[in-house]
């Protein structure tokens, strides 16, 4: 991949984690933090990929009712909001109940960012281009 592309994905990369990250902040999704730092990317020769721990897809999808959810993950978000542990299993039933509502911080926004990736990708090819583009003068 080509070097000024690849630092303008890097540069993508790494603003559109720091949105998520704030998004999950704002909307005190975050009680441990853990899921806030697990959220990566990585630039690949012809991908960008995105990781994070795997309950961040069920806080950013949502869930339907019927389903329980991993009790381990429950358990420690009670404990770091000073709840006894019995609240997690309360918490867990709520959901099978209710079910969960989606945050949207990582599909969101990534359609958000999503279009700030064009200008710098515009920049990047143009930079690449003028780079290689030469005149050669047909001489007779």
């Amino acid at each position: 991949m080509e070097e000024e592309l690849k630092k303008a994905l890097e540069r993508w990369g790494a603003e559109t984690v720091a949105a998520m990250q704030a998004v999950l902040l704002q909307s005190r999704s975050n009680a441990t933090s853990n899921l806030s730092r697990s959220i990566k990317y990585l630039v690949g020769e012809d991908f960008v990929r995105f990781t994070m721990l795997e309950y961040g897809d069920i806080q950013d999808k949502g869930r339907t009712p019927g389903w329980y959810s991993p009790i381990a993950p429950l358990k420690k978000w009670a404990s770091v909001k000073g709840l006894p542990v019995t609240a997690a299993y309360t918490a867990r039933a709520a959901i099978k109940r209710r079910g969960l509502k989606p945050k949207r911080f990582f599909t969101s926004i990534i359609e958000r960012e999503l279009v700030k990736v064009i200008p710098l990708l515009e920049v990047a090819t143009i930079k690449f281009l003028g780079d290689r583009i030469e005149l050669i003068q047909n001489q007779q």
